[in-house]
């Protein structure tokens, strides 16, 4: 996940168990990048799936 991070500059913004994978050499992968997004663009509304949110942003964008 660093390299999706530090070399590509994106954040996946939706996390969770049905998104990661595990090859067959035992290395994470991330599926499902449909909501991905460049680090330095504000994020402007909801993505990803409530139950895997933090708190803290469950609740701005339940606010709005």
């Amino acid at each position: 996940m660093n390299e999706l991070h530090t070399k590509t500059k994106h954040a996946h913004l939706d996390l969770k168990l049905d998104n990661i994978l595990i090859g067959s050499d035992f290395k994470i992968r991330l599926c499902d990048m449909g909501t991905a997004t460049p680090l330095d663009e504000k994020v402007l509304c909801k993505y990803g799936t409530d139950d895997y949110m933090a708190p803290e942003v469950l609740k701005v964008s339940k606010a709005r």
